[in-house]
């Protein structure tokens, strides 16, 4: 796993809109963190720090630590409320995490290797059935990203969750199929032109 980000913060006293207000207008970024066995705790970040994170593939799958007055608090990004006219991040709601922690969180997955994929050499579609998939794992070992390699895929070909090697510890959310990752599929127009091919084919009827 990479190395943990660290953002600082100012704890805020009290809760509630307007004290999330106040943050807002002081240039900051208002954030509750919860979880474990402490209370719930309104905290205030650097808006780059935010911004930066969520830039990032892999942000909810990402620990941090919350440095308030010199005390590190290691959490994982649950949800971010935006801003619906500017995109600029209003709330964040970031969860408590020790070692012994487990969760659920989105993994991304990065298909390796387009330029020599067989299959879209010849005009095939890539369809990514699933960009992410949901694992199960202890929180100080999450993985980065499940990287899939899709030289060898031909045209009808399909890559299921079975081809991705799980890090001990880690499992996959739905247990119950192999479920389809990504496919290679024939174009609109190729499919078209089988049956007029194969008709051209028969010999001519006397």
């Amino acid at each position: 796993m990479a190395n943990v980000a660290v953002w600082k913060a100012e704890e805020k006293l009290g809760s509630g809109s307007g004290i999330a207000r106040a943050v807002r207008n002081d240039g900051k970024v208002p954030a509750i963190v919860y979880g474990g066995t402490a209370a719930p705790q309104m905290v205030a970040l650097d808006p780059r720090d935010v911004i930066k994170g969520i830039n990032t593939a892999s942000f909810y799958a990402s620990l941090y630590e919350i440095e308030i007055n010199g005390k590190k608090t290691r959490v994982l990004p649950r949800d971010v409320q935006f801003h619906p006219l500017n995109d600029q991040p209003l709330h964040v709601d970031l969860q408590r995490i020790t070692g012994n922690t487990r969760i659920h969180v989105e993994i991304p997955v990065v298909l390796t290797n387009q330029d020599k994929c067989k299959g879209l050499k010849i005009g095939g579609i890539l369809n990514h059935v699933m960009h992410s998939v949901e694992v199960t794992c202890l929180a100080d070992k999450i993985p980065e990203h499940f990287d899939i390699d899709i030289s060898d895929i031909k045209i009808g070909d399909s890559v299921k969750s079975s081809a991705i090697a799980l890090p001990e510890g880690v499992r996959f959310v739905i247990q119950d199929r192999d479920f389809t990752i990504v496919t290679i599929v024939a174009p609109k127009a190729l499919e078209e032109a089988k049956p007029a091919a194969a008709a051209a084919e028969e010999p001519a009827k006397s």
